[in-house]
């Protein structure tokens, strides 16, 4: 490498990896949703997607996410439980809970359990990736 070399490397850009996104919710096509508001955006990627808490759990094992958006609603232990399971995991992992449940009778219970953020899902198209780069902070 010449010097010339050198000096023009260090002026690139330097890019940083994609922040890793799971994705859980139960319903296929939701699944896409989220996942395909994640991936227009540069700078995101989505790493898994689950479809149940307990194949996010193992996803999550496998794939070390940056953040996990995941439903409310979920067969066997709801968005709220597995917030509770990631975050004793991993205490900075920040969680968005998407629900098409009242806010006002869900939001106060995930956040309690850890969540970064309540999302309605009619709000999650304009509101979803804003909210992943606010919790991913600076580097997001």
């Amino acid at each position: 490498m010449t010097v010339d070399s050198i000096a023009s490397a260090s002026r690139e850009p330097h890019r940083q990896a994609p922040r890793r996104i799971l994705v859980v919710d139960d319903h296929d096509a939701m699944r896409r949703a989220l996942s395909d508001l994640i991936e227009s955006r540069e700078g995101l990627t989505v790493c898994a997607v689950a479809a149940s808490a307990e194949e996010a759990v193992a996803l999550f094992d496998a794939t070390s996410p940056d953040l996990v958006v995941a439903d409310l609603s979920l067969p066997g232990m709801d968005g709220i439980e597995l917030t509770r399971e990631l975050r004793d995991r991993r205490p900075d992992l920040p969680v968005l809970v998407v629900s098409s449940h009242s806010p006002k009778r869900y939001a106060e219970r995930a956040l309690a359990a850890g969540a970064r953020a309540y999302l309605p899902k009619r709000e999650a198209v304009a509101a979803l990736v804003p909210t992943i780069l606010e919790s991913l902070g600076p580097e997001g």
